[in-house]
């Protein structure tokens, strides 16, 4: 059986992964990437089979080309970073490697990380998104109205805390004055929604096929503008009708792996896409629950292994998700008292961390981040 190797960042996105991959007697290899990545949570799971540590992309690209397999093993980045590593290289890694790619074109994945170029896409493929235009920081100038969200404009080369919500003009200059501050050459100015409903899918695409789970946010941290922390399992007919459609153009653009997509619903019921992320979602680990592996199906169609008869490809089942690392942050900073909290934390089926049988990187998680609240480092 070829091998899986999965590349990201120390974060929960690879956890859900190679958990649900050990799920089908598969251990993966990974690289798991960054500064710190060999001291992270992530590599004290038990179903890793082989890992190594990188400091930058550039290191995991050499790690990939230095290795030598029998069978081409299928790569599944969990990050933007190693997604865009993995698609500005595609020429040569997939000579190796199986790879996503939209049409075998190299660098076309890099190219459609820009939100701008995200915005045409949709339009060509009749999606609806909310108006947005680009923003040069050192001289800004925006003739959307307000309100606004000002967002980095390239997913891997920015942090979605970074993202700022500005009602007022005032707002809009200290968030315009925070991306200068911070490094920033540009930066992406949408129309905020004030009433929406967000929506994130979690799944893959192959062979003219699809897999997802979607989930519908609850609670998001940083509030109202980061990654959702407590969500919802999303199982209404417009809601799944609305998701086959734009995969299905997506499939039929060429893109072929792994993808998380971002979109809303406002008060009239019309839908817009927001993003779309080219790698395995931070809402992979919902497979543990709802038994859609999209993963893991895309890994069994690019290596000719049937996909399995008893599993579903999309989500039917209702409940919770949650992040409980990061949800528990609204009780760290008064936002939410400890009662409601864990009473939401007893509704919930589908946990970022939490999972009985692989409880070492949990407990090392956790401890990460008592540790850093102990020492004041964990910002609002």
């Amino acid at each position: 059986m070829a091998k899986v190797i999965l590349v990201g960042a120390d974060h929960h996105n690879g956890l859900g992964l190679v958990r649900s991959f050990w799920m089908h007697s598969i251990k993966p290899e990974g690289i798991i990437v960054g500064k710190n990545a060999s001291k992270g949570f992530l590599r004290h799971s038990k179903y890793w089979d082989k890992l190594w540590f990188a400091t930058d992309e550039q290191e995991a690209l050499n790690i990939l080309l230095k290795q030598k397999y029998t069978d081409k093993p299928v790569l599944i980045p969990y990050s933007d970073g190693a997604a865009q590593m993995i698609d500005l290289n595609l020429n040569e890694l997939s000579k190796r490697y199986l790879c996503p790619s939209i049409g075998g074109k190299q660098g076309e994945i890099a190219r459609l990380m820009d939100k701008l170029e995200q915005t045409k896409l949709a339009k060509q493929l009749g999606l609806q998104t909310l108006a947005c235009e680009t923003v040069d920081i050192a001289h800004p100038r925006i003739t959307l109205p307000l309100p606004l969200i000002i967002k980095p404009i390239v997913s891997a080369q920015g942090k979605k805390a970074d993202i700022r919500i500005c009602l007022t003009l005032q707002e809009l200059q200290e968030s315009l004055q925070f991306y200068a501050q911070n490094g920033y050459q540009q930066a992406l100015a949408q129309v905020y929604l004030s009433d929406f409903t967000e929506y994130v899918l979690t799944g893959a695409l192959f062979k003219n096929q699809m897999s997802f789970t979607i989930v519908q946010h609850i609670r998001q941290w940083p509030m109202g503008r980061g990654s959702g922390s407590f969500s919802r399992f999303c199982i209404e007919k417009e809601v799944l009708q609305y998701s086959q459609t734009a995969l299905e153009s997506l499939l039929n653009f060429g893109y072929q792996g792994p993808i998380d997509m971002e979109f809303f619903k406002d008060a009239n019921g019309q839908f817009y896409l927001n993003e779309i992320n080219w790698r395995s979602s931070g809402r992979n680990f919902v497979s543990l629950y709802d038994g859609v592996h999209s993963a893991y199906f895309y890994y069994c169609s690019l290596t000719n292994n049937h996909l399995p008869t008893d599993e579903p490809l999309l989500n039917t089942k209702e409940g919770f998700s949650m992040n409980e690392a990061t949800d528990f942050r609204y009780v760290v900073f008064g936002k939410l008292s400890f009662l409601q909290w864990n009473k939401d934390r007893c509704n919930t089926q589908s946990f970022a961390l939490w999972y009985h049988k692989d409880l070492k990187p949990t407990f090392a998680r956790y401890m990460e981040l008592i540790w850093k609240c102990i020492k004041g480092k964990n910002k609002a």
